[in-house]
């Protein structure tokens, strides 16, 4: 977690603990919306730490399988990471096009598969959970 994430949620944690401190009564609505933030940021922390952990795992499953073996191939594979590139992209830039080659490199991105990424936003008069926005394959 990055010091910036760990001072941010500490800084609200404060700001919430103050604000309903100072006056209970008049500010709780102020209180459980800091909370609120308080829980998104948590959230959002938690999924990008084990978005990382998944990318790197998935890269050292790609190099034992001497799929990943070049610089150029591993800045593919962060274009993947990022939304930038699809699937099929992916396995043209790394030579899997078809065999076993393709098969390994389809089972590694399946085991290692991007988390789900969080939204507060509103929709069909509910909020979304968990939702993945971003189009793979």
């Amino acid at each position: 977690m990055s010091r910036a994430r760990i001072d941010a949620l500490i800084n609200l944690i404060r700001a919430a603990n103050d604000t309903y401190l100072i006056n209970p009564t008049r500010n709780a609505r102020t209180a459980y919306i800091l909370i609120d933030n308080l829980c998104e940021l948590a959230i959002k922390t938690y999924l990008q730490a084990k978005t990382k952990e998944r990318q790197d795992a998935c890269l050292a499953d790609l190099e034992a399988l001497n799929i990943v073996t070049s610089n150029r191939q591993h800045n593919k594979l962060r274009e993947y990471y990022a939304g930038t590139r699809i699937q099929a992209d992916l396995e043209q830039d790394l030579g899997a096009t078809g065999g076993q080659r393709q098969i390994d490199l389809r089972n590694v991105l399946q085991a290692h598969r991007p988390l789900l990424d969080w939204t507060s936003e509103r929709v069909g008069g509910g909020f979304k959970l968990f939702c993945s926005d971003r189009p793979r394959g």
